[in-house]
């Protein structure tokens, strides 16, 4: 009896031992977490003040399909996740389409422009409450002024379906001649405003099918922005402001989305879709995967799938803000605002080549006093010309309350015009004869903002003095 009951006893311990052993192990499983796109995103106030339009590519009756999959259907879900996601996060979100109903390109376009032209004309209107000089205020209500004409332009065009291929380069022109709209182009160069640039963002949300749609191999995702240099744009319009930004969001959507889908990873390439050339914002379009490839298309019907790909958006829009410092407005305790220049870190960016210190000064609206000056501390005369390495220093009585280093665009060898001694250095330092040291003579140097000197700068240098080009 004695060794039966040692038996039980032995018995019951180990069952015990294997019941907890079960238990934790299934606690475990149930409380692992997988990688960061399962995770739940970590809390940031970095999307505080930002506003991202979410475009769900086509509508009922466009674009693509396959066994099931209406892409239509799909682009709207994905929008609604990402959505949801960026909103929670504290970032405003426009969406383009928010029913199944397809809505035209022109019409999001449109749309679009006048939200962020009201935007434009808030902020200007903001800075006349601050500044005392009434010559700086009566520009500004010009500026309103012709904001307010051109929102009611685009108004035109949701009026009157009529005017779509005036305004827009649409129906596509394949010869490639269609120019600009005037007043497009000069909704682009108030779209140019830091607070574009700083604070808002467009991703265009679609899945991809190939041009054989008997061709299901073809597989994975890509992201696509617009530079300058495409070639299909070279008559209609060669100044998009944010090809830098552009570029970064598309690389940073391509990567994450391949990875939480595990799709593919085709990588990033240029195109001029209709949502990204008919607006001066930064902008990529993401191609989550291919509808047509049956392995691409599970993942993408699968809700598990879904949430990771949404989370992988949502977190390339925090990584691709977190290096970008928010415009508060000058109201709201910025000290100065430009449409044609802007601070990164402690340099002004944008100054082109032959600016003259006067014509620097009068592209800055600031509530302070304004002064440049050169290398060696002296002040410079409204006439001379802003040369790389001066700084443009903003001041409250004698008290210096911020200063920016200038570099200016080209200008390699600090006498503020972009020519052929610059274009030599460029091509030294390219063949390691001789480095360019300076910080603010690199970014001269750096024209397509990739964050290095490569050949692409010293081409466009090249094709700026032979006139075939400009340095933007």
């Amino acid at each position: 009896m004695r060794q039966v009951r040692k038996w039980l006893s032995a018995f019951l311990v180990a069952l015990l031992c294997f019941s907890g052993i079960s238990t934790l192990a299934d606690s475990l499983e149930t409380n692992t977490v997988g990688d960061i796109y399962d995770a739940p995103i970590a809390q940031s106030d970095v999307l505080h003040g930002r506003i991202v339009f979410v475009d769900p590519g086509h509508g009922t009756g466009c674009g693509g399909a396959s066994e099931g999959y209406i892409e239509a259907t799909y682009n709207l879900l994905y929008a609604e996740l990402l959505r949801d996601k960026l909103e929670t996060l504290g970032a405003t979100v426009v969406m383009t389409r928010e029913t199944a109903a397809n809505v035209e390109n022109y019409h999001r376009m449109a749309n679009v422009h006048i939200y962020t032209l009201q935007l434009l004309k808030n902020e200007y209107a903001a800075i006349i409450e601050v500044i005392d000089d009434e010559a700086e205020k009566a520009k500004l209500r010009a500026d309103i002024a012709e904001m307010t004409r051109l929102q009611g332009v685009m108004q035109t065009v949701l009026d009157d379906i009529s005017l779509a291929d005036t305004y827009f380069n649409s129906p596509y022109d394949y010869s490639y001649q269609t120019q600009i709209h005037s007043d497009l182009q000069k909704i682009f160069e108030y779209e140019e405003h830091p607070l574009v640039r700083k604070n808002m963002l467009y991703i265009s949300i679609h899945s991809n099918g190939p041009a054989n749609p008997s061709n299901t191999s073809v597989n994975g995702t890509v992201a696509y922005y617009l530079d300058n240099e495409w070639h299909c744009i070279q008559n209609y319009y060669t100044e998009y402001h944010n090809v830098d930004y552009s570029e970064r969001m598309a690389r940073l959507l391509a990567d994450k989305v391949s990875e939480a889908g595990e799709f593919n990873n085709r990588g990033i390439a240029v195109n001029d879709f209709f949502m990204l050339r008919e607006h001066n914002l930064p902008a990529a379009l993401i191609e989550m995967a291919y509808h047509s490839n049956p392995s691409d298309r599970a993942k993408l019907k699968d809700p598990y799938y879904q949430n990771r790909i949404t989370t992988a958006m949502a977190l390339s829009a925090v990584e691709y803000f977190e290096s970008i410092s928010l415009y508060a407005g000058i109201a709201e305790g910025e000290f100065f605002s430009s449409i044609n220049y802007m601070v990164d870190g402690d340099m002004l960016m944008g100054v082109a080549p032959d600016t003259r210190v006067s014509a620097l000064l009068g592209n800055i609206i600031s509530t302070c006093e304004l002064r440049v000056k050169d290398i060696g501390g002296s002040i410079k005369p409204n006439t001379a010309l802003v040369v790389t390495g001066d700084k443009l220093e903003l001041l409250s009585g004698n008290e210096v309350l911020e200063s920016y280093i200038i570099p200016v665009k080209g200008d390699c060898n600090a006498d503020g015009q972009a020519g052929l001694v610059d274009l030599l250095m460029i091509q030294k330092e390219l063949l390691s004869i001789e480095r360019i040291d300076a910080p603010e003579r690199r970014i001269a140097a750096d024209l397509d903002g990739s964050g290095s000197i490569g050949l692409v700068d010293l081409l466009k240098l090249q094709k700026h003095l032979l006139g075939l080009g400009t340095l933007n």
